[in-house]
């Protein structure tokens, strides 16, 4: 199929997905990886370049599959990487090329609430608290019952040593979910 339509970016992202998923992952296939999901990103922005602007443009343009590619580039991000800030924050790097997709996404689609969310993780993986607190009152000015958006405005307070407003971000998605631990 590929030889008789040629590289899609849907099959460069499959195959990215493919060599993500091989057993004992070394840094060569770390790097095949990013190769092959740059490229993947590389045809969708080619391809969104040939679109008129209107109605087609942005149900082409495609921000699920735009988001999930950035979902893989912020991948290696964990939770101990966003609390302590310390992730790589080069622009060429795969959580700066994650970063800046999101920041394409949100600007494309304003109110895409799951960009938002994950735009903030990445910002607090590279330390960069300032642009992740605005990102998550973007999140919570659109869904006030955001738990997800609850809990980060918290690490981002707690980072902060704003404690009380740590404790009620804490006590506001406590109210919406009451199994979160």
């Amino acid at each position: 199929m590929q030889q008789t339509v040629g590289r899609t970016p849907r099959i460069a992202y499959l195959e990215a997905l493919l060599t993500i998923k091989k057993p004992n992952l070394t840094n060569q296939s770390m790097n095949e990886f990013y190769k092959i999901l740059d490229g993947a990103l590389k045809l969708q922005i080619a391809y969104s370049k040939t679109l008129d602007s209107g109605f087609s443009y942005y149900s082409k343009l495609n921000p699920d599959f735009l988001f999930s590619i950035a979902e893989l580039y912020l991948r290696p991000v964990s939770m101990k990487e966003m609390i302590d800030g310390n992730e790589n924050s080069n622009p060429s790097g795969p959580v700066g090329k994650g970063i800046k997709l999101l920041e394409s996404i949100n600007r494309q689609i304003p109110g895409f609430l799951p960009a938002y969310l994950l735009l903030a993780k990445g910002k607090l993986a590279v330390g960069n608290d300032l642009d992740a607190g605005l990102a998550i009152t973007k999140v919570l000015q659109i869904d006030s019952r955001n738990e997800e958006g609850s809990i980060l405005n918290a690490m981002i307070r707690n980072k902060k040593k704003d404690f009380d407003a740590a404790i009620n971000s804490l006590q506001e998605a406590i109210s919406i979910n009451f199994k979160i631990r």
